[in-house]
């Protein structure tokens, strides 16, 4: 009796164990719906506060700088429009002048010949060398006046042609190195402080070297004014010299004068030589005028 409950306890003791045995493992829990070893991870820590210092004061610098430059192209700008009004005022003048002499010399024109008839008509029959040699006289010192006037004009346009290569060995260095510096393409923030100081200090002397070629370009325009009456003058001069010149070759050419009124061209020509060195000299000033540098930032 003994035996059979001891093999009874030991059979269910087995039964219990292969039921225990057969269990399925136990699932790990997670989120709802997410398979396993994708359970939620902790955000990573947020990245250090950037120092934009450095970027900021360059940038505060280049605006700065890039106001400066507005402000003085501004102004800029005011003298330009200044000038036109002063220019247009100077030309309704001189279309004023220009009118009132042309009604001027017709009149005159007309006078001379008038008098030219019947000075020819009653005097010509009285005229001497002695009278000729006098109006020699009164033309020479009249050229002589007109020679001392163009010598001025002369020394101006050296003293002209000494400021405008000066500036042109400033300028093609200051406009090389703003190239190269890129200075056209700054970018603020980015390009370096040093960079930025130099192009604005290159760019301030650019304006103050256009200032000289605008003061330079007007004198000039003065110049070759004044060089025009002088040199109409002289052929005017030249003019009344070959009348003179005419009569005292077949009538006194024993006269020293005649040579003198045979030299008349000669001073024309040269004051033309001096008109061609003005010319170039204003062309030299309008090309160093039409040299541009600006600043376009990206």
């Amino acid at each position: 009796m003994r035996r059979i409950a001891t093999a009874s306890a030991l059979l269910m003791t087995l039964a219990l164990a292969g039921s225990a045995f057969a269990q399925p493992r136990a699932i790990p829990r997670g989120r709802p719906g997410s398979p396993p070893g994708h359970e939620k991870k902790d955000p990573p820590p947020p990245p250090p506060p950037v120092d934009n210092t450095a970027r900021c004061n360059s940038m505060k610098s280049y605006l700065e700088q890039e106001k400066s430059r507005l402000e003085g192209m501004k102004a800029n700008l005011a003298g330009v429009e200044a000038e036109l009004v002063q220019l247009q005022r100077r030309i309704d003048d001189l279309n004023r002048q220009k009118s009132d002499l042309a009604n001027k010399i017709k009149k005159w024109d007309h006078r001379v010949k008038t008098v030219t008839g019947q000075y020819q008509k009653d005097c010509s029959a009285s005229e001497s060398c002695t009278q000729y040699e006098g109006f020699a006289t009164s033309l020479k010192t009249q050229a002589d006046t007109v020679e001392k006037e163009i010598a001025v004009v002369r020394t101006d346009i050296g003293r002209s042609q000494a400021e405008t290569n000066s500036l042109r060995a400033a300028i093609e260095p200051l406009r090389s190195e703003y190239t190269n510096l890129n200075c056209n393409n700054q970018v603020p923030g980015e390009t370096a402080q040093s960079t930025i100081d130099r192009c604005y200090a290159l760019f301030s002397e650019w304006n103050r070297l256009q200032a000289r070629l605008n003061q330079q370009n007007m004198q000039l325009s003065n110049l070759k004014t004044r060089y025009e009456q002088l040199l109409a003058e002289l052929r005017n001069i030249e003019a009344r010299a070959k009348g003179y010149e005419g009569y005292m070759a077949a009538n006194c050419s024993t006269s020293p004068k005649v040579a003198e009124l045979r030299g008349y061209g000669g001073v024309r020509q040269r004051a033309e030589t001096l008109g061609k060195e003005l010319d170039q000299l204003i062309d030299d000033v309008t090309k160093l005028r039409g040299i541009q540098i600006t600043v376009s930032p990206k």
